[in-house]
């Protein structure tokens, strides 16, 4: 059986030398198909700094990208785009070496994503005046990595909009188990997560600490798609990039910009034309 082609998304060059090092030892030299390495201006979650307070310049993908580069894996880069992930970007990184980029922003703010239309809209006439904030938020996550947020109203990014939803932990995807033991001396095995109930996650053994500021991420994200905004209020994630999109353009003329609409037309021919 061909091994799968899997792509680690890592950000520093320590774990792309151990994941080597250990599927050569034990699956026979196996190597991944490639390496995202995603600098901490990328959406959604990320690393946590080094310094375990803020990131610096030791963070950075510069610092690593070379050092990685030398393992002979292809690479691409993610979050580190000047030009929001654009053509430019895209060039300068295939002449430092790079396979490609990885570009999220752009096509969830596209005419083709399935980021709610008012949400969407609402995002790109923000950047238009200049208003858009996006935020590395240390609390947010059930799991206690970063995560990028984005200063939206009517999401959970609004205090009073947080404040006013009840505590929902109902699909469980960010949960970890954990173990009690039962009056009869059997133990149980049970899922916590600092989103759920207070109530709730307090007498499965939960931290208060890690309570304060949490959201529930597997409800917020499918509502800001439109599923189940009854359940939780949305939560936009966008990476520095999307900062940068002022204009709704279509996932095609995203893909046209970077690649140019001859690349594009091209691709297009060859999986449409029968073999």
């Amino acid at each position: 059986m061909e091994p799968p082609k899997l792509l680690p998304i890592v950000s520093n060059f320590a774990f792309c030398k151990r994941i080597l090092d250990t599927w050569a030892k034990r699956y026979d030299g196996a190597r991944p198909f490639a390496f995202v390495l995603e600098n901490h201006a990328a959406g959604g979650h990320n690393a946590p700094p080094r310094n375990k307070v803020a990131f610096t310049e030791t963070d950075d993908l510069d610092s690593y990208f070379d050092k990685v580069l030398g393992l002979g894996v292809p690479v691409y880069v993610a979050g580190e785009f000047p030009g929001g992930g654009s053509r430019r970007d895209y060039l300068h990184w295939l002449e430092r070496g790079a396979y490609g980029i990885q570009v999220g922003s752009r096509f969830a703010l596209c005419s083709d994503s399935g980021m709610r239309p008012d949400l969407r809209d609402a995002v790109i006439e923000a950047n238009r005046r200049g208003e858009l904030e996006v935020v590395t938020d240390l609390r947010l996550s059930p799991t206690g990595y970063p995560f990028k947020r984005v200063t939206v109203p009517g999401t959970l990014s609004d205090p009073r909009v947080y404040a006013a939803r009840p505590r929902a932990c109902n699909r469980m995807h960010l949960a970890r188990s954990v173990f009690q033991e039962q009056s009869d001396g059997t133990v149980k095995e049970a899922y916590i997560c600092p989103a759920m109930p207070e109530k709730r996650f307090l007498s499965l053994g939960g931290n208060p600490a890690d309570l304060e500021g949490r959201v529930c991420l597997c409800n917020a994200l499918l509502s800001t798609a439109g599923f189940y905004s009854d359940v939780e209020p949305p939560i936009v994630t966008l990476g520095e990039s999307g900062l940068q999109v002022k204009e709704l353009l279509s996932a095609r003329q995203v893909m046209e910009e970077i690649l140019t609409p001859e690349y594009v037309a091209q691709a297009e021919k060859e999986l449409t034309e029968p073999t």
